[in-house]
């Protein structure tokens, strides 16, 4: 026994470092969403720009604060985006690709390279800074089916699961021709709240 500290000699301590997390309390940090879809005419070049605001699905905020801190994916991958032409019920956090009316051939991959931050893409209305990610998704001219666009989601690889990442309604809807092409631009903003 050391008469000084009180401690018996033959004890050892074992410490052992624990994995470094991030912790901002949900009232603090928020994820909102802005999509932007530009619409070209291939014969006239005019353009249309739609835009909205998306809902991080519970699946989609999961994925982000496990991929903030490293940790092992329950949710592995959200690769594929999908135009709708119905969604029921409306988008909520517990929303799936089973709620949401394809268009015909419009579900295909993220474009290579996205997500990422700091997005300059011309045509993104809602990217463009450090700690907005962007994701994209783009269609040529009568890539997919003709028809009325009403929604648009970010959903797993084929094979995984109904996941969805993130919803989003336009309002008003708009008409996808075979002589349109489209661009889909999906930001999420991370935003301190203090």
């Amino acid at each position: 026994m050391n008469n000084r500290l009180g401690l018996r000699e033959d004890v050892v301590a074992v410490l052992t470092p624990r994995k470094p997390r991030l912790y901002l309390p949900p009232s603090r940090l928020q994820i909102t969403g802005h999509v932007c879809a530009v619409l070209t005419n291939i014969h006239s070049g005019e353009q249309q720009i739609h835009e909205t605001t998306n809902l991080i699905c519970s699946a989609g905020a999961v994925w982000y604060a496990q991929s903030a801190c490293g940790d092992t994916l329950t949710t592995d991958t959200f690769s594929r985006i999908v135009l709708g032409t119905a969604m029921t019920p409306a988008p909520e956090a517990s929303s799936d690709l089973s709620e949401i009316t394809q268009l015909g051939s419009s579900i295909k991959t993220v474009e290579t390279g996205f997500p990422k931050t700091d997005d300059a893409t011309s045509g993104n209305t809602g990217g463009g800074e450090e700690y907005i990610v962007t994701w994209h998704g783009a269609w040529d001219a009568a890539e997919c089916d003709a028809g009325t666009v009403t929604h648009v989601a970010i959903c797993q690889d084929s094979g995984e699961g109904n996941a969805l990442l993130c919803a989003a309604a336009f309002s008003p809807s708009f008409a996808l021709t075979d002589d349109d092409t489209l661009k889909v631009f999906i930001n999420h903003t991370f935003a301190d709240n203090t």
